[in-house]
């Protein structure tokens, strides 16, 4: 299983969000301490807003913003391992050529 430039990039940015210090990367639903549970905030990660373009570019950003656009049983995956392989057979399945085309794909 090979994957296209675009796919290792995306591959890589999310393993380093997944692998990180989970002290400094937080789903959203241990930011908002809502009372009522949203749809989506047990598996997306917490996006801090940024004040300038360099930030909201950086690999914490844009490896978050990644992680979040997958689909939501590729999330909650909870072994490293299997979540490597899955998201592996994910991207290699998508066969990306540039980056729009994973954000525009459909999950």
């Amino acid at each position: 299983m090979l994957l296209t430039i675009f796919g290792l990039y995306i591959f890589k940015s999310i393993m380093f969000i997944k692998n990180y210090d989970s002290d400094k990367i937080r789903l959203k639903n241990e930011i908002n301490n809502y009372t009522y549970n949203l749809r989506n905030n047990k598996t997306e990660l917490y996006i801090p807003h940024t004040k300038t373009e360099k930030l909201s570019k950086s690999t914490f950003i844009a490896g978050a913003k990644m992680f979040n656009h997958l689909p939501k049983m590729l999330k909650e995956v909870e072994s490293d391992t299997v979540f490597k392989i899955k998201l592996k057979e994910y991207l290699v399945g998508k066969s990306l050529y540039s980056m729009k085309e994973f954000w525009n794909k459909q999950q």
